[in-house]
């Protein structure tokens, strides 16, 4: 994908219709981030959170830190995006955690 803008709008497509169109994970990851760090409206960043919260296996340190500045900008984002960024932290840090705690007892 050679320009990210254009893969924002995969974020609006349903699951069905998204199955049609082919993209990598790290194509889809610049994508997320991009919606994420440098939308100037809610729009983006909710629709690249709702993407997150279906396929959480997006999230890599370079999301979350996204995730973090976001949380943190209460004048750009709404309470509403800031709080659905928290939940997908909360979830995604749980979700690392209990990978470590399989991977220490196996």
């Amino acid at each position: 994908m050679n320009d990210v803008r254009g893969g924002l709008l995969l974020l609006e497509l349903d699951e069905n219709t998204l199955e049609k169109y082919t993209y990598s994970l790290e194509d889809m990851r610049n994508v997320v981030i991009h919606a994420l760090s440098e939308s100037v409206s809610n729009y983006w960043p909710e629709l690249a959170l709702k993407w997150l919260q279906k396929r959480p296996e997006y999230i890599d340190s370079d999301v979350l830190y996204c995730i973090e500045d976001l949380i943190k900008d209460k004048k750009k984002y709404s309470q509403k995006v800031r709080h659905q960024a928290i939940k997908i932290r909360k979830d995604f840090l749980k979700l690392d955690a209990l990978k470590e705690f399989v991977n220490k007892t196996v």
